[in-house]
């Protein structure tokens, strides 16, 4: 979930209260436009990163007042934040949401974030696209191939019987006899075509991000 991490980053140059964090997320926001946070849900991970020791919650008062949650962000939060938004994202459909947020980000944060981000997401799609073109299936053993530090929650503790941690799979890996046997043609052209589609998407993205590159290099020189 980029909008765990994108909350840290609202707090990377101070504290924020919960309503205040909440106005980022407004659809008609630059963040907002990818990444949009209901405020029920925006609460609920405020909750659970302080659980985890990402942020700190302080009472502020102001004369009569209710007083409000003042969250800030840990060292430990800090990290977390930092590791992930210097790291590419793993496969093509991320890029739409994991990766414009981490850029978004990674411009607050300056021109060599903003450089060697795009600069290692252009590996990543370059490796990817070799790979498409050598005919190599893209299910997760693949994407295993290229560990990216692409994560998809926070490492928060098991709770309510659910649990959040780095790189767990979520479905059962395939039997012998399915990993050996031989695909029909209808598969075989079906791969095929998947494969141009997704080679094709590779280049597109390679473009984008050469192109988005040189223009943000020009906001900073």
């Amino acid at each position: 979930m980029s909008s765990e991490f994108a909350l840290l980053g609202l707090l990377l140059d101070g504290p924020k209260h919960g309503y205040e964090l909440a106005r980022r997320f407004a659809p008609e926001t630059s963040l907002g436009d990818i990444c949009p946070l209901e405020m029920s849900m925006l609460y609920a991970l405020l909750k659970k990163e302080e659980k985890a020791g990402y942020i700190e919650a302080q009472l502020e008062i102001h004369g009569n007042r209710p007083p409000k949650r003042i969250f800030h962000l840990t060292s430990l939060g800090r990290a977390a934040f930092m590791e992930w938004v210097r790291a590419p994202v793993a496969r093509n459909p991320e890029i739409r949401l994991d990766f414009l947020v981490k850029l978004y980000f990674a411009r607050q944060l300056g021109s060599d974030d903003v450089g060697a981000l795009i600069g290692r997401q252009i590996e990543v799609c370059h490796s990817l696209l070799e790979r498409l073109q050598q005919g190599e299936k893209q299910g997760e053993e693949a994407e295993d191939k290229w560990q990216t530090g692409n994560y998809s929650s926070l490492d928060f503790e098991e709770e309510e019987g659910e649990t959040n941690l780095r790189g767990k799979r979520s479905h059962p890996r395939p039997n012998e006899y399915e990993r050996n046997r031989e695909p029909t043609p209808e598969e075989e052209q079906f791969f095929k075509l998947v494969t141009e589609l997704r080679i094709k998407q590779n280049q597109a993205i390679i473009a984008w991000l050469q192109e988005s590159r040189r223009i943000l290099s020009g906001e900073y020189y």
